[in-house]
Parts: structure tokens; sequence; C-alpha cells
């Protein structure tokens, strides 16, 4: 079975973590996540533009993977 896991962070946090069954549903949380970070989450149109953006000025970290288990 294959688990997708989310690692995400506010900077100066914790690494939170949450697993989900599939990969549309990790990334929306992430993409929820990463949209709270910023002023105008409108102005990014992909997850990849938002996170960049978030990590290049030091707002928040995700990570998304996936494991066999």
């Amino acid at each position: 079975m294959k688990v997708w896991i989310v690692k995400f962070r506010r900077s100066g946090d914790d690494y939170e973590v949450r697993l989900f069954r599939s990969k549309e549903e990790a990334e929306s949380l992430a993409l929820d996540f990463l949209k709270g970070c910023v002023w105008s989450p409108e102005d990014f149109d992909t997850l990849d533009e938002l996170e960049a953006h978030c990590a290049d000025n030091d707002l928040a970290y995700i990570d998304v993977a996936y494991d066999i288990i």
C-alpha cells in the first residue's frame, strides 16, 4: 500500500506530519497550507511555484513524499 506523507511547517516552528492515501489529497493539504502563508495566493499558478516562493522567503516549508508499507 502506498502512503503519501506531508511534512509542513511555518518558519521557526517544528514540522507537523500528515499521512494520506492519495497524492491528490496530500498535495491539496500542502497547497492549502502554503496559501495561508502568503498575502496573495492567487498570484501563484502551481504548488511548485508557491512552495519555492515560501522557501525562498523563509515563510514556510513542505515536503511531499510517499512510502510503501
